[in-house]
């Protein structure tokens, strides 16, 4: 990703980080050759949503770059041995992975099913390239469908609430 999607998706990812309610608890991680957080001094934790993790998250968004296209599979088995499996303390907790992409990621359709329904994970794919790209958006979108997740074009800010209203 590159320029505009780039801002675009920090600007979203601000806002999802801003609207998280205080009793909630989250992360955010990125992933290309290998899964680290965001503000490493936080850790693979699960982190309270109160004011000042997320303020730190959100200055910290600013450091995203540019990157080589991820491994999704090897994100979600790092993040099952980590961050989920310390979020398992409550059960009732409703789980969800939100997804920023330019559709460039590489997956394993049934790992990726496998490990969602293990971990009771429900999946939001916000794709920040041209809806025109067939190729890799495809493939992304017919793995989000199967995995019974949204997955939404985003061209603009209100795209994000529209997918974001069935999952907060």
């Amino acid at each position: 990703l590159y320029g505009r999607p780039l801002k675009t998706i920090k600007g979203i990812a601000r806002l999802i980080i801003k609207l998280i309610p205080a009793n909630h608890r989250f992360n955010v991680f990125l992933f290309n050759n290998e899964t680290v957080p965001l503000k490493e001094c936080y850790g693979m934790e699960p982190l309270p949503a109160n004011a000042s993790v997320k303020t730190a998250m959100v200055v910290e968004l600013d450091r995203i770059e540019a990157t080589q296209p991820g491994l999704f599979n090897d994100a979600l088995l790092k993040l099952e041995k980590s961050f989920f499996a310390k979020s398992d303390r409550d059960k009732t907790c409703k789980k969800m992975i939100i997804l920023f992409t330019d559709g460039k990621i590489d997956f394993n359709l049934k790992k990726v099913q496998e490990t969602l329904k293990r971990l009771k994970l429900r999946l939001l794919v916000l794709n920040f390239s041209s809806p025109s790209s067939f190729g890799p958006n495809q493939n992304l979108r017919e793995m989000t469908c199967q995995v019974g997740g949204r997955f939404v074009f985003v061209n603009r800010i209100g795209d994000y609430f529209k997918a974001a209203d069935m999952f907060f």
